[in-house]
């Protein structure tokens, strides 16, 4: 489905039981948007861009005391559908930090309305401090729907820190490979995230502005670079989605919306079946997942434990239905338990024989070889960090051990790399492990 026929608004809006939305980009200036230069900031998606039919933005509440946020919230209480994201101080620690540092903006969308709340800057301490009653029932309610990328990582660090047991949670990524890749490449249709960024430009037609910003102190008083920017990531949430579903309402044959998070349900394509149902393994030969070498650099106890709950937190991320499967009969046989296809992966294979044989004695200590092969998997064979894990082992690799070796490589060998995809393997470390990358987390920082 092309971006065009996605967003036929027409055709759409025939074929959901959503109201139209009244609040749209006036036709001439998402026209000078798309002719503005890409560096200027006219170039941008944005909340601001979208008017009523009288002209008017949407409403934006800046919420830094308790009273303020618990009376702006209750605008939100009678919603379906709210976009929603959070902030926090980067390098903060969920297992040590306290609750402002980690849990600092909440941000909530609808079409009319945007709310943060900045309860980094609340008087207090204490969960009770913090958190306003009526939106804590908004976010435990199931029956107000919340949009947002890697959602579930959100509200699982807000349920450590405020307590916050959310429902009604709504993984945009699910829906977006729905309605984008179910009818001829269903392959593609996972429960992996994807990024905010590149739904959006799908999407909505314009970038979106990721700039330093993003890692910028969100517990201080913000700037008004900052509040339009989180602004426009949960306004962002709440246009994804009812342009996703719409567009979801109009393939033939339907396919149901995907379930909220905490429903851990596989996604249903139009044809009845479960996403990833027929994805069968191709057999290149088999290999002992024991002589995979599964050492990380040598970590503290402290983040250790941290990495552990990382990788607990980046699991509920993802959801629980990433798998591929063997279909009864195409199941090989005398495939021993611990032992692993191999995928021929031709240019991370060359490059690793080319590296080898440049190698001095010298420095052949100086990175494993299953350190190099990852790196080569990600950089050299451009895999995401999943399928690294995925290509390296079965079951599959912690996503912060693949992470640990890629940046070990490109941090001692001075490897080239990708920043924005160096990022994400940055933002997958535990911040209390961040001290052993900080120079590649300021370089990276400053090129993207």
């Amino acid at each position: 489905m092309s971006s065009t026929d996605l967003l036929d608004r027409e055709e759409l809006s025939q074929a959901t039981t959503l109201s139209p939305l009244l609040y749209q980009i006036p036709a001439q200036d998402l026209r000078n948007a798309l002719m503005a230069s890409k560096t200027s900031q006219a170039a941008f998606w944005r909340y601001a861009l979208y008017k009523s039919p009288s002209g008017e933005k949407p409403l934006l509440h800046y919420c830094t005391k308790f009273e303020q946020a618990e009376q702006v919230a209750k605008h939100f209480s009678q919603e379906k559908i709210i976009g929603f994201d959070i902030e926090w101080e980067m390098g903060s620690s969920v297992a040590k930090g306290g609750i402002k540092d980690n849990v600092s903006l909440i941000q909530i969308a609808c079409e009319n309305r945007i709310a943060l709340f900045q309860i980094a800057l609340f008087a207090g301490e204490t969960k009770e401090d913090l958190m306003p009653p009526s939106l804590k029932t908004i976010l435990e309610s199931p029956d107000i729907l919340k949009a947002g990328v890697n959602i579930a990582g959100d509200f699982t660090r807000l349920r450590k820190c405020l307590g916050i047991e959310g429902q009604g949670i709504f993984e945009l990524s699910h829906l977006y490979k729905l309605v984008k890749f179910s009818e001829k490449e269903p392959a593609k249709v996972n429960k992996s995230p994807l990024k905010l960024a590149e739904q959006v430009q799908e999407v909505l037609f314009l970038p979106l502005h990721k700039g330093n910003v993003r890692t910028s102190a969100w517990s201080r008083r913000l700037s008004m670079e900052q509040v339009e920017y989180a602004a426009t990531d949960a306004y962002a949430g709440f246009r994804l989605f009812r342009e996703l579903d719409r567009a979801r309402s109009a393939m033939v044959p339907t396919p149901p919306r995907p379930a909220l998070w905490e429903a851990d349900q596989p996604i249903i394509l139009g044809n009845g079946e479960r996403a990833g149902e027929n994805r069968l393994k191709r057999k290149t030969g088999i290999k002992k997942a024991t002589e995979v070498e599964s050492q990380t650099p040598v970590l503290s106890p402290e983040e250790e434990q941290a990495l552990d709950d990382e990788e607990e937190e980046a699991q509920a991320e993802a959801g629980a239905d990433d798998t591929e499967y063997f279909s009864a009969e195409e199941e090989p046989e005398n495939l021993e338990p611990g032992q692993v296809e191999i995928v021929k992966y031709e240019a991370a294979d060359q490059w690793l024989g080319q590296w080898e044989s440049n190698l001095s004695l010298e420095r052949k200590g100086k990175n494993t070889p299953t350190n190099i092969r990852a790196y080569a998997l990600w950089h050299v064979q451009g895999l995401p960090l999943q399928q690294v894990a995925e290509a390296m082992r079965q079951p599959p690799l912690a996503l912060t051990t693949v992470s640990s070796y890629v940046l070990e490589v490109v941090k001692s060998e001075s490897l080239p790399y990708d920043s924005p995809r160096l990022q994400e393997a940055l933002d997958v470390i535990p911040p209390v492990a961040h001290w052993r990358y900080k120079s590649l987390i300021q370089k990276t920082r400053s090129e993207i």
